[in-house]
């Protein structure tokens, strides 16, 4: 097995921290991805507490899920809007959420 090397190239006077892609098809930063892990707890919790239905459950996870595969911050913010404004017993968890993902 051979060493693999990590180039970063550096040009600009900006940069994002965390959300460095290395070949890897531009998927979302690993803070992004914790951040949407907790939000997966958190509904799993409300689910389980019996304090949403496993309809509700399931239709703001596949919107959360097909936001977050959009991987582009102006489409988050539009979608986070729709998103509070479709679940607002969500407010918690999804503020949580686009807390992490709109920086």
């Amino acid at each position: 097995m051979s060493k693999g090397t990590i180039n970063i190239s550096v040009s600009g006077g900006s940069n994002d921290f965390g959300n460095i892609v290395q070949g890897d098809n531009n998927t979302i930063s690993y803070s992004c991805q914790k951040a949407v892990e907790s939000f997966d707890h958190e509904l799993r919790e409300l689910l389980s507490q019996q304090s949403i239905s496993q309809t509700q459950y399931d239709a703001l996870k596949q919107d959360v899920d097909a936001l977050v595969a959009a991987n582009d911050k102006p489409t988050w913010a539009e979608g986070a809007k729709a998103l509070y404004e479709k679940y607002e017993w969500a407010l918690a968890p999804l503020q949580k959420l686009f807390s992490v993902l709109l920086i």
